[in-house]
């Protein structure tokens, strides 16, 4: 019983983290657009604006910049995530072996 609890708590961690990836994935791809459309917008602004304003293309560019290099960040931290959940799901079957081998062993 205890390792059938304990191969379905695997299997919902490793779901679980394929979900973090997914929604990695998809945060990094919408990330991607609105840096696309924030270069389109600092391109079609050029020197439009007051120098430094909001609006300014260079202000825009500079925000895409910053908003790619965050999504990579992002990208990066929930792959690592996923891959600590994984890494954590293999660890809890070794420890309910290694209990399991010892309730054997007192058994015995």
């Amino acid at each position: 019983m205890a390792e059938a609890l304990v191969a379905f708590e695997r299997v919902a961690v490793v779901a679980e983290a394929a979900r973090v990836r997914e929604a990695g994935v998809r945060a990094a791809e919408q990330a991607g657009s609105l840096v696309a459309a924030l270069e389109q917008a600092g391109a079609a602004a050029g020197g439009a604006g007051p120098p430094g304003g909001v609006l300014s293309g260079a202000t825009l560019s500079e925000c895409a910049a910053l908003l790619a290099r965050r999504a990579r960040e992002a990208a990066v931290e929930t792959e690592q995530v996923a891959g600590r959940m994984e890494s954590a799901a293999e660890l809890l079957v070794g420890v309910d072996e290694e209990v399991a081998r010892g309730v054997a062993g007192a058994g015995s």
